[in-house]
């Protein structure tokens, strides 16, 4: 598990929507998207949860992300698929997944504010 998601005692990405289009100079591809990022936390807890994802799995908290990825061409790329990642672009809202540790007592405020 990344430093990223310590926090969590389990996670799942849901893809919502997404898009590919070709570079302008036909060197590659941008997928553009946005996805659920639904989360189990460490510690525990005081309720249901509240959250159902696609497959019917019940969750803590939820919320919205989207990512922009760039690929150009390069048959010398990682796996021998031809692609190189030239752009890994995340944005989330951590909000209610803060809200709901600092809630629980997993993540002390001051690690916030530090």
């Amino acid at each position: 598990m990344t430093a990223e998601h310590a926090l969590f005692r389990e996670y799942a990405h849901e893809p919502v929507y997404g898009i590919v289009v070709d570079h302008e100079d036909g060197n590659g591809h941008r997928l553009i998207g946005t996805a659920k990022l639904f989360v189990n936390l460490e510690g525990p807890f005081a309720g249901e949860a509240k959250y159902t994802d696609l497959n019917g799995r019940k969750w803590e908290c939820v919320t919205q992300g989207s990512f922009i990825f760039d690929v150009v061409n390069d048959e010398e790329g990682p796996g021998g698929y031809g692609y190189r990642l030239k752009l890994f672009h995340i944005m989330a809202d951590p909000t209610p997944i803060l809200k709901e540790a600092i809630r629980r007592g997993v993540l002390p405020v001051d690690a916030i504010l530090a």
